[in-house]
């Protein structure tokens, strides 16, 4: 929204007229956008906008006579559980309910909720979003799987937690960990500060030097090449240790299994998994897949054009790659469909050749052998 505050700069055009409160004459009040701006049932699909020009709410079951703004159905929530009330950035949870409004499993009256955590009115819990874990949602749901929403919800708890817990990415190869890396990030409350990566076989010098670059930051370290090898004590100091002069970090490993980590790092303490599943294990996510990585790459074009029997070859691939080979073999079916399936000219576009591009497409099904696709 534009700053209405902002005087007219000369020579521009005339300004939209201020929509006021109809009653009081007043600007209606604008929550930050970094607000909490929508209530989610915790692995489920059900979102409750929370507009950021309103300041409260009430929230129920919808039963009765008790009209509520948000309906929350499921059973032991009450016709009128609880009021709500922005506060900031945050929302303030005011229990009006028998059945009770519960965080963590212990009950309260009333309670400041921040985006990312969840709170359970009678049985349903709730997940409390802003802008940013929306954004990063669905970037969770790419890696995780589009119909997961208990794995994303739960990733984006751990990834919010006010107590920074240290992340680790796991998962098999080609699964694209540094792109979700990067996105949490991005939309995580340290995005201001600098994302970093670390290579783990780094000298002394140049690694104080790029810990100490990120402070208060994110520094992002791939041992999946270390093969078994111990990381060195100056980076286990770096990112775990508890020195005073240590640069308040949040570290993000990626590896291709937790023994992995333990084993490289000597550690057995918490840290947060996020663990990435193989493409194979989610064949009904392989279309969208395609599609939204043809969309990232500026295609107009859709998998459901190569015909049926191909998109079920495509599910049917086993994908040793992963989202890594999703997004190779998006941009040359891409191609494909913009040529016209002239593998000639699509070969040529991508700068391969023929042959290459045909054997590319074949492999994963997305034409047969012979190359035509129809």
């Amino acid at each position: 929204m534009a700053n209405q505050g902002t005087k007219q700069g000369r020579g521009a055009g005339p300004q939209p007229t201020p929509i006021t409160d109809p009653i009081e004459h007043k600007l209606p009040p604008i929550a930050p956008p970094d607000s909490v701006c929508l209530l989610r049932v915790y692995g489920g699909t059900l979102e409750l906008p929370l507009s950021l020009s309103r300041g409260h709410w009430s929230l129920g079951s919808g039963r009765g006579r008790d009209a509520v703004d948000l309906v929350v159905p499921g059973p032991h929530v009450s016709r009128l559980h609880a009021q709500i009330e922005r506060q900031q950035t945050w929302l303030a949870v005011t229990n009006h309910s028998s059945n009770g409004c519960y965080k963590g499993g212990a009950p309260f009256s009333y309670l400041p909720i921040h985006a990312g955590e969840v709170f359970t009115v009678g049985t349903t819990e709730l997940l409390a979003l802003d802008e940013h874990l929306l954004a990063l949602r669905r970037q969770l749901a790419w890696h995780l799987g589009f119909a997961a929403d208990g794995l994303v919800d739960e990733a984006l708890t751990r990834i919010a937690d006010l107590g920074q817990p240290a992340l680790l990415l796991t998962g098999p190869k080609g699964s694209d960990a540094l792109t979700l890396a990067r996105a949490i990030w991005r939309h995580s409350s340290r995005r201001e500060a600098p994302f970093v990566e670390v290579r783990p076989e780094l000298a002394i010098a140049p690694l104080t030097k790029m810990l100490t670059s990120a402070r208060n930051g994110l520094v992002c370290v791939d041992i999946t090449g270390l093969r078994g090898k111990r990381a060195s004590q100056a980076l286990v100091a770096g990112l775990f240790g508890t020195s005073a002069k240590r640069p308040m970090l949040r570290p993000v490993i990626i590896a291709s299994s937790a023994a992995d980590y333990r084993t490289t790092f000597d550690r057995h303490g918490y840290i947060a998994e996020i663990a990435i599943p193989s493409v194979a294990s989610r064949p009904a996510d392989v279309a969208r897949l395609l599609d939204e990585s043809m969309v990232w790459a500026g295609s107009s074009h859709r998998v459901a054009e190569l015909g049926p029997a191909r998109v079920a070859a495509l599910e049917e691939f086993d994908w040793s790659l992963n989202l890594d080979d999703i997004t190779r073999s998006a941009r040359r079916i891409a191609a494909y469909l913009a040529h016209d399936r002239n593998l000639t000219a699509a070969a040529s576009s991508l700068e391969v050749n023929e042959a290459t591009l045909r054997h590319a497409l074949a492999r994963i099904g997305a034409i047969t052998t012979r190359g035509g696709g129809r």
